[in-house]
């Protein structure tokens, strides 16, 4: 998370949260584990926010593990923006 490093809180919050609400829209309608990502938001410690998020996100790939879903990977925004773009 860039926003880590920028040391900026608001953005670490808002990218927190929006991943935090999607992790409860999937337990809700898929049954996946329920995950409370915002316990670890603390403005004072935003890499600890960052390395939760990770862990989270580690965790929820066992739930593409189990239904056989391929996780896409990009390793520069280009090739992201281009793959979506040309879907």
């Amino acid at each position: 998370m860039n926003s880590v490093t920028a040391n900026d809180a608001s953005y670490v919050f808002l990218s927190a949260f929006g991943a935090h609400e999607y992790l409860d829209e999937m337990a809700l309608e898929k049954g996946t584990q329920k995950y409370d990502l915002m316990q670890y938001f603390d403005a004072s410690n935003l890499p600890v926010m960052k390395e939760k998020l990770l862990e989270v996100m580690n965790d929820y790939l066992e739930e593409y593990d189990k239904v056989g879903r391929k996780v896409e990977r990009f390793t520069t925004f280009e090739e992201l923006y281009a793959h979506y773009m040309n879907n």
